[in-house]
């Protein structure tokens, strides 16, 4: 049983502080309430990681589309359904571009 799994059990109540401090290592009711903290405070960070990048790719997702209909702007008139094999194939050029940018260095 990890640390995180036995802190889990233990707030829920299946155990006991002394087997908590058993399980985890850790040797004094302080040590275990900052490793709670801890645990509350990453949950926490790796939520907000979460919203950050999904409205990261939802803005990356819109600016890839208005780049879609300045390029291909003559395809999408006769092709509305093909935006998001233009935005596949700017993505593509954007990540092949790095890559030789990348090999230059």
């Amino acid at each position: 049983m990890d640390v995180i799994e036995a802190i889990d059990r233990w707030m829920a109540g299946e155990l006991s502080t002394k087997e908590v401090m058993m399980a985890t290592g850790l040797r004094t009711v302080q040590a275990l309430y900052a490793e709670v903290r801890f645990d509350a405070h990453d949950q926490e960070n790796e939520l907000e990681f979460e919203d950050m990048n999904a409205l990261l790719a939802e803005e990356d997702q819109q600016l890839y589309e208005q780049a879609a209909f300045e390029v291909f702007a003559h395809y999408l008139q006769e092709n509305p359904e093909g935006l998001s094999q233009c935005v596949k194939a700017l993505r593509r050029e954007n990540y092949l571009g790095r890559r030789v940018r990348m090999g230059r260095r």
